[in-house]
Formats: structure tokens, C-alpha cells, sequence
């Protein structure tokens, strides 16, 4: 009975690992993502987005990339980057927490100062890994609600530029 006891538990601890076995340099970060064979696309589509979850993905024939998007006003950013005198939108949040995910309108509710209208549209990885908020495009406060997160999906698959700019926001 012991040996029975013994097998069964041995049993139920084995479980099956699977591994990336890669090689690298010393002080290179190494990013492996879940590939499509081929290159396939998923439902026709390079990237997607849903603006009512604010979130977006693009697809690549090495893998996919998520992320986050969000619409800030001035004082949103100031209170973000510690600096009560900011005047404008930054390239770079210091932050990559994901409270700030889906803000639009404007700070607070008051549409009386153009300083809390939500139009600078930020963006974000969040898997491989987390970045920090990078600054995308500035609209009006209708407009960031409705597109920032196409804009983040779209910006991400198509300008090279641009996504190297969330991966170098990785880390820091």
C-alpha cells in the first residue's frame, strides 16, 4: 500500500516542462515570443484593437505583441511625472502601472479648462513584457476616446520607428 501511495504521489508531482533553450550575450535582453508558423495571419487581420477595452495587439510573423492604450490631459501627465509646472505632453511617462489604462474625457469631469481635456494618446506593451506609457498622437478628447487604441495597434504593426520606441520604453 505504501509503495502504491508512494507511485501515486510520485506521480502527480512529475509534470512536463516545456523550454526555450537560447543563447545570448551578456547584457542582452532576450524577448522569445509565441510564433505563428509561416507567418500566418489571425482572422485576416496584421493588428486589432478594442476601444472599449483599450487594449490592442500586433501580429507579426515571429509573434504577437499586446498592449494598452489611454488618453491623458496636461494635468493628468503633471501629476504622472511629479512636475506641477509640465506645460505639455512628454515622449515617455515615468510610470508603466496599468490604473491609468482607459482614461478619456476630461480630468475630473471639467470641460471648462482645455488643460484637463484627455487628447494625448499614450501607449504601452504589456506582453512580452511591460513598458512604460509612450506618448502616440494628440487629438481632441472625442477623438483620443474613439481612436487611440486603433491608432497604438496600427502604429505599432506598421512604423518600425515607433515600436522600437515601446520596446526601449521596457526596463528603464
Amino acid at each position: 500500500m505504501k509503495k502504491l501511495s508512494l507511485i501515486l504521489a510520485l506521480i502527480m508531482v512529475a509534470s512536463n516542462a516545456n523550454a526555450t533553450q537560447m543563447c545570448a550575450r551578456r547584457d542582452t535582453t532576450v524577448i522569445p515570443l509565441d510564433g505563428i508558423p509561416g507567418g500566418q495571419k489571425v482572422n485576416n487581420a496584421t493588428y486589432w484593437n478594442d476601444r472599449w477595452e483599450w487594449v490592442w495587439y500586433a501580429q507579426f510573423e515571429y509573434g504577437r505583441i499586446y498592449g494598452a492604450a489611454t488618453c491623458l490631459s496636461v494635468q493628468d501627465i503633471r501629476e504622472i511625472q511629479g512636475k506641477p509646472s509640465l506645460a505639455n505632453y512628454v515622449d515617455s511617462l515615468v510610470t508603466d502601472e496599468d490604473e491609468i489604462q482607459g482614461r478619456d474625457g476630461y480630468y475630473n469631469g471639467d470641460d471648462t479648462n482645455t488643460e484637463y481635456e484627455r487628447k494625448f494618446c499614450y501607449c504601452k506593451l504589456t506582453h512580452p513584457m511591460s513598458s512604460r506609457w509612450v506618448f502616440q498622437v494628440s487629438y481632441d478628447a472625442a477623438d483620443c476616446s474613439n481612436n487611440c487604441a486603433y491608432y497604438c495597434a496600427n502604429y505599432a504593426f506598421s512604423d518600425v520607428g515607433w515600436r522600437s520606441a515601446l520596446f526601449r520604453a521596457v526596463g528603464d
